[in-house]
């Protein structure tokens, strides 16, 4: 049996020799709210009522049972009759209150509560805390930001404050200030792994390569098999020309996980720095076979054969996919703008005319379709009349999806 239950049975026996017992009564209530049973608790609550309504423990259960019944305006009259009642021990009361709603994710309501025990109180660590958490969780980032420096001053040493404090940094984007923010906080604790995390991923986005590629390390001796340190360790070195190493890291990468069409996209991109095409284009088929809906692969692989000089098969490659009903529409766009980069020298506009006038369909309909992926008029598409053709015919098959005029 729970603790819970054996204290009802402890009351239950109490009862029967002072069955008229408010206080006795207020406890069973409080068991029943620890078992979650909070319309036992409210009903066991309006029996002793009349008894134990000026009593400030009596008000602060009822306040919690009204806030796990979802019944906030009464809880906020429940606690301030608790604050009311309350003398000497008022401030624990606030203090109670205040974290309790900072629990329950009451944010908005405990904060005028934490406001009047940090008047109190100040810097007490409990009350601190459920004040940062609830500065970050309503949004209020400049008032956090003071808070988390004031804490600090009285304690420089604080590892969580400093990892907020980066995190507030970071929100408003001042890398550089959160950046440093988190390298105070692993001087202090060097055991936070995500503050490990947040400081390699700063180096990437900042293309500091060498030192992500430090912390990705570091990250990787605590978790050898953990895949997303490997693909960040694999993009470090792409992006850092060392094509070699990140074909290493990608190859790590697939043999814990020999389905990721992702990495094979990425590992062909490294292999083409190499000069190794054959393994490039094998890994990119790899990669559409896994992820047969991900256009990018395609286009991916179909500009490799363009830069190649096999456009007629890049063409082909396309053409094939864009009659199977799963990829139409979205491939066949990916498509246009391959022809758009390559191989085509007429005017969109000239085409898109043709198609108004031969297709009966609206001129805003057509150029609203085509706004979105095309810029028009800018771009000049080169080619044969064959590839002329091929362009009109699949720009008809995507303009067949719009509904025609009504008469």
């Amino acid at each position: 049996k729970s603790k819970y239950d054996k204290a009802l049975k402890a009351i239950e026996m109490a009862l029967k020799q002072h069955p008229f017992s408010s206080e006795v009564l207020l406890l069973k209530a409080s068991v029943f709210f620890h078992q979650r049973h909070y319309k036992k608790a409210f009903q066991q609550l309006k029996e002793i009522e009349h008894l134990e309504h000026s009593n400030p423990e009596f008000q602060l259960l009822k306040g919690n049972v009204f806030v796990q019944l979802k019944n906030m305006h009464q809880a906020l009259e429940s606690y301030s009759a608790c604050l009311s009642m309350a003398e000497d021990d008022r401030y624990e009361f606030v203090e109670y209150i205040a974290s309790y709603l900072v629990t329950t994710k009451n944010y908005k309501e405990a904060l005028p509560f934490l406001e009047a025990g940090f008047e109190k109180d100040g810097f007490q660590f409990g009350l601190l805390y459920d004040m940062v958490i609830t500065y970050e969780k309503l949004g209020y980032y400049n008032r956090l930001e003071k808070l988390l420096i004031n804490g600090l001053e009285d304690d420089p040493f604080d590892a969580i404050f400093w990892n907020k404090l980066g995190d507030v940094f970071l929100r408003k984007e001042d890398t550089e200030k959160a950046l440093d923010a988190y390298l105070y906080t692993i001087a202090i604790n060097d055991s936070l792994t995500d503050v490990f995390e947040k400081i390699a991923r700063l180096y990437y986005e900042k293309e500091d390569f060498a030192n992500a590629i430090r912390y990705y390390e570091y990250l990787l001796e605590k978790e050898e098999f953990n895949t997303d340190y490997l693909l960040a360790l694999a993009y470090c070195h792409y992006y850092a020309e060392q094509p070699q190493t990140a074909i290493r890291y990608f190859k790590r990468i697939l043999l814990l996980d020999s389905e990721n069409a992702e990495v094979y996209a990425a590992l062909s991109l490294a292999e083409i720095e190499l000069d190794l095409i054959e393994e490039a284009i094998k890994h990119l088929d790899l990669a559409i076979s896994y992820d047969t809906k991900n256009t990018s692969f395609l286009l991916q692989k179909a500009n490799l054969l363009a830069k190649l000089g096999f456009d007629g098969q890049a063409i082909e490659l396309f053409e094939k996919k864009c009659y199977e009903q799963e990829y139409h529409t979205e491939l066949c766009k990916v498509y246009v703008d391959f022809l758009i980069q390559t191989v085509f020298n007429v005017k969109i506009a000239l085409i898109i005319e043709k198609m108004a006038m031969d297709k009966k369909i609206f001129q805003e309909q057509l150029h609203d379709f085509f706004n979105e992926f095309l810029e028009v008029n800018a771009h000049e598409i080169h080619g044969e009349q064959k590839q002329k053709i091929n362009i009109y015919n699949l720009m008809t098959r995507l303009i067949m999806s719009f509904s025609l005029p009504t008469e």
